[in-house]
């Protein structure tokens, strides 16, 4: 009985929770600092929060989780201690391969977007390897990553929308504070991280009442259901794990899992393993920052130009990100994880979308990311350099086809073998690629 009342976060009762209920009390502290434009959107989308939510019930809570670990630890081994906060609520069921294929919670299907098709539309068949642009298919608008650095908080987004109407977007964890801000639509977005849904329920309230494909790991569709009711969901799910890590599975070393990946995931050759992945149905390497396993997101999507937003990183430990303050600031692992985990991580995996021919612009001027990783490019930049592409490629489709003379043909050689543009050339290089 104490089971079925503290372990059930989505059942009847809270599925037909009213939209004013209780909420956590650091969720509550945020709420006035809404503006009018997202309270009534908040309205609108009707969000439930999960109800019993009081001092003794989340104590109960933490007792019974308490007991549960001590069984799970005194009954698995130490291979499987990622899970122990899954089990014994939920299970996932993988197809042959490994891929996710169904997630089930207490007995109860939470719909899952894996099997949909249509995520990829751009990938086609060559693109199971990894590969974007492939001749014959279609071609997706460019992608914008949107992280959560101080620099966001420099770009003019209402100016950069307008002047990028067609183009998609993919945000990470507290992105979404845009949508409250600006009213800026996401058309994917990735959480990974279980401590910002423990500790920004506002903003996971926000999310999960969008039109969009949210990309997150079992144990974080998990979390968010012992907030919020699955009627909560207007967003799609896509469930997809971390390499090595799979659900309620003992741990694996990456050389293992990548030697049968068919070619999908590349293991890097550095002190620390790590890795990049083609197919995030198989994993994704998380590489320091959920940043990263959104470029992974964002590759496998098909894009073949990624625009990277507030990936700072170097001012990680100092200041607070775009949407916080300096008074409720979350922790970060950032500014210890840099050297070690992040930058080679970026750095490995640069010349292998380079060779997929996905192009990566660095939007951040204040990125601890060099520009011989991804070129930089001022944000006020873009419009002026977008309007000059689409002025080359229409003088393309005019001007006869013409034989490249022998000094054209060893530039396009050097480019081939991933030579990096200077800083001067950052605005040659893209201008040209896209």
């Amino acid at each position: 009985m104490i089971g079925a009342h503290f372990a059930r976060p989505f059942g009847k009762g809270r599925q037909n929770a009213p939209a004013e209920a209780t909420v956590s009390p650091r969720a509550a502290a945020h709420r006035p600092s809404q503006t009018p434009q997202a309270q009534a959107t908040d309205r609108a989308a009707d969000v439930p929060y999960a109800q019993g939510r009081s001092r003794l019930d989340r104590a109960w809570r933490r007792v019974y989780a308490a007991v549960l670990k001590t069984v799970f630890r005194a009954t698995h081994s130490a291979e499987q201690r990622h899970s122990e906060r899954l089990w014994p609520h939920a299970r996932v069921i993988r197809d042959d391969a490994g891929r996710v294929t169904r997630f089930v919670v207490h007995g109860r299907d939470f719909p899952l977007a894996n099997a949909d098709a249509s995520i990829r539309q751009g990938a086609g068949a060559a693109g199971a390897q990894g590969e974007t642009n492939v001749p014959g298919q279609p071609t997706l608008p460019p992608l914008h990553l949107i992280a959560c650095g101080p620099s966001v908080a420099q770009i003019d987004y209402p100016a950069l929308t307008a002047a990028t109407p067609t183009h998609k977007r993919i945000g990470v964890n507290g992105a979404v504070a845009l949508t409250r801000q600006y009213g800026m639509q996401f058309d994917y977005y990735c959480i990974t991280d279980n401590g910002f849904i423990r500790h920004r329920e506002d903003l996971v309230a926000h999310l999960i009442a969008q039109d969009l494909v949210l990309f997150t790991t079992p144990i974080c569709l998990w979390t968010i259901l012992q907030r919020f009711p699955q009627s909560a969901f207007r967003c799609r799910v896509f469930l997809m794990e971390r390499v090595g890590q799979q659900a309620l599975r003992p741990k694996e070393c990456y050389a293992d899992v990548v030697a049968r990946s068919n070619g999908t995931m590349a293991h890097f050759d550095t002190a620390m393993p790590l890795g990049f992945s083609h197919d995030i149905a198989r994993g994704v390497f998380p590489g320091g920052t959920v940043a990263f396993e959104a470029l992974q997101v964002a590759a496998w999507l098909g894009h073949g130009d990624v625009y990277l937003h507030g990936l700072d990183l170097g001012n990680a430990a100092e200041k607070p990100r775009f949407y916080e303050s300096p008074e409720d600031k979350l922790p970060t692992m950032i500014h210890r994880q840099l050297e070690g985990e992040i930058l080679p991580s970026f750095q490995h995996a640069a010349p292998i979308l380079r060779a997929k021919r996905v192009r990566v612009t660095n939007l951040s001027m204040e990125s601890a990311l060099d520009r011989s990783v991804f070129p930089k490019v001022d944000w006020r930049m873009l419009p002026c350099m977008l309007a000059y592409a689409t002025i080359a490629r229409a003088h393309r489709r005019t001007e006869p086809e013409r034989k490249p003379d022998a000094a054209e043909s060893e530039q396009s050689a050097q480019s081939a073998r991933g030579s990096s543009p200077s800083r001067r050339g950052d605005w040659h290089h893209h201008s040209a690629a896209a």
